[in-house]
């Protein structure tokens, strides 16, 4: 089975603290860590990848290991040296509130990031 499965490990969050300051001010980053193993894969180790990928683009690695056509690219279409525009979104889940970043280049980089703005849970 092991062979023949699409196994996808990640998670919803990366550092849980907001990235920025009340100023808006970028204090830290986060990154969650996105796994994806295809069929027929079989390495014995682990292939980093520095590309630029989020969460959105699992779903088109997901649709493609369905069979179903999609215009998106999967996470292994998306080269490590690309410049792409992601989106991050924090949710305090005690104030309700969700902060919205941008991040462009390098998302260890603090310089990548971008505050955007804040949206109340009801918005």
């Amino acid at each position: 089975k092991y062979d023949d499965a699409t196994i996808i490990i990640t998670a919803d969050h990366g550092d849980f603290l907001l990235p920025c300051d009340e100023n808006g001010q970028i204090i830290r980053t986060s990154f969650p860590i996105c796994f994806v193993k295809e069929p027929h894969d079989n390495n014995t180790e682990i292939n980093v990848s520095e590309a630029p990928i989020c969460h959105t683009d699992l779903l088109a690695t997901i649709y493609e290991q369905l069979g179903i056509d999609i215009e998106e690219r999967t996470c292994k279409e998306i080269e490590e040296n690309e410049e792409r525009l992601r989106q991050f979104i924090h949710y305090d889940n005690t104030t309700a509130v969700i902060s919205m970043f941008e991040v462009n280049g390098n998302v260890r980089d603090l310089a990548s990031w971008k505050f955007i703005g804040n949206l109340n849970k009801d918005e």
